[in-house]
């Protein structure tokens, strides 16, 4: 008896490794950038982005304003988007 590839199984295996391809590339981006981005306004962007809490609760939490949640998010997703980029143009 022949076996026949699962194209679902397939396609779901793809997904899989792009997804943790993508995380690793954020990870490696976040270790880059963390030299130039103080521990407070990274553990916000962790908390907000990352783990997905609500800006109301990440304030909450930490003792900040809902702006300065906003300004983190801002401020460290514009560092990785260009840090991703470069991390893209060295790999291809």
């Amino acid at each position: 008896m022949e076996s026949v590839p699962d194209e679902a199984a397939e396609e779901r295996i793809n997904q899989c490794w792009d997804s943790e391809w993508q995380n690793n590339l954020v990870q490696v981006a976040i270790e880059r950038i963390k030299p130039r981005v103080a521990a407070r306004t990274l553990q916000i962007f962790q908390l907000h982005v990352r783990k997905d809490l609500p800006v109301a609760e990440v304030a909450r939490r930490l003792g900040v304003s809902k702006a300065q949640v906003h300004l983190a998010k801002f401020r460290v997703s514009t560092m990785l988007r260009k840090e991703l980029t470069k991390l893209k143009k060295r790999i291809n």
